[in-house]
């Protein structure tokens, strides 16, 4: 029988990627796991006095390769009913639920997060979540009740996340009232560092050139080779951010990399607090089509000055193409003082000086 190793070996060796010793580690955790479910009949804690299956919480930098690992757990782990969500697509199913309850104004007595948890128990012995994340009071106090009726019903819990749980809802309203429950995870799951020897850093400053004029014969080029060489064949999609309950979606993410044109990242009315949420989820940026700029697009100027200040700030990997050299990009005179900072660190972050 093919375990998640073999499973793992097949897949670097297909994709040509670097087996990784900390994504190995975690996959061991994660058969041993599956060996739990397996070998569990659905009466063992009945009748047992056993403790229950123990879930896992791996939590590591972006690009990591966190959801690869959950896909192959996921893929593999065959009779056990199970859900995977994303986190975020999670609480706004458990909203929308909650709603409807409310709407129904049942006198059961039973507490609607106690009514979700049931139906999802019924549904799933096992359920993983990618990205966890908590965003606000809100949730967090939803996803406190909702927790604990699942531990109470015997749910398996898989989680992956950027943070560790103490560091979830980091400077929160109300954090205090949260505090309980983070402990309590660290009680019922099993927690994992997907610390690792890939550097994608390191692998970014492999890269001498990271901006390129877009008169050249095909300026896409330069950007898809970097955008390819740092995800590491990780699959590329969508994602969505969620700043103060507004959502932002990134239209090209892969690995840790974001790649946005530039009306798609400066073009749109977006604030340093959305800057700073994607210099904290991507490990690197990449902008396409810088035009020129002019005090008749001043709006457009001021963003590109807050996100590279950002980026500069948070120590982001950053690539770019545009229509002009960095130090003739701003031809307008309102900005000129900031602008000239902005182009200072471009020149920085595009030579590799950071």
């Amino acid at each position: 029988m093919a375990t998640l190793l073999n499973h793992y070996h097949s897949l670097c060796q297909a994709e040509h990627l670097q087996e990784d010793a900390a994504q190995i580690l975690a996959l061991q955790k994660l058969e041993k796991l599956s060996y739990a479910l397996k070998k569990e009949p659905s009466w063992f804690l009945f009748w047992q006095k056993e403790k229950p299956v123990k879930g896992l919480y791996i939590y590591g930098s972006v690009g990591r390769g966190k959801s690869m690992l959950m896909d192959l757990f996921y893929k593999h782990l065959e009779g056990v009913t199970k859900q995977r969500y994303h986190f975020h697509e999670f609480m706004l199913m458990i909203h929308h639920e909650v709603k409807q309850i409310m709407d129904r104004s049942e006198e059961n007595g039973a507490h609607p997060m106690a009514q979700i948890a049931s139906k999802l128990a019924r549904e799933s012995r096992l359920i993983c979540f990618d990205e966890f994340h908590i965003k606000d009071i809100t949730d967090a106090m939803l996803l406190k009740r909702l927790m604990d009726f699942l531990w109470q019903e015997n749910v398996v819990i898989v989680a992956t996340s950027n943070f560790p749980p103490e560091e979830l809802y980091k400077d929160g309203y109300q954090r205090n009232l949260v505090l309980p429950f983070l402990k309590k995870m660290t009680q019922k799951l099993n927690l994992y560092n997907l610390g690792g020897v890939l550097d994608y850093r390191q692998l970014f400053l492999a890269e001498k050139e990271r901006y390129f004029l877009t008169n050249d014969k095909d300026e896409k080029a330069p950007l898809d080779h970097i955008f390819n060489h740092l995800r590491q064949k990780a699959p590329i999609g969508k994602r969505t951010l969620i700043i103060k309950k507004r959502e932002w979606v990134l239209p090209k993410v892969a690995g840790g990399i974001a790649w946005f044109s530039f009306d798609e990242i400066c073009g749109q009315p977006l604030s340093a607090n959305d800057y700073l949420e994607l210099a904290q989820n991507v490990h690197t940026v990449l902008i396409s089509h810088i035009p020129e700029l002019d005090d008749e697009s001043l709006d457009r100027v001021k963003r590109l000055i807050t996100l590279i200040d950002i980026l500069y700030d948070q120590r982001t990997n950053f690539a770019a193409s545009g229509e002009k050299p960095l130090n003739a990009l701003y031809t307008g005179t309102k900005e000129q003082e900031l602008f000239e900072r902005t182009t200072s660190r471009l020149i920085e972050m595009t030579a590799g000086g950071m």
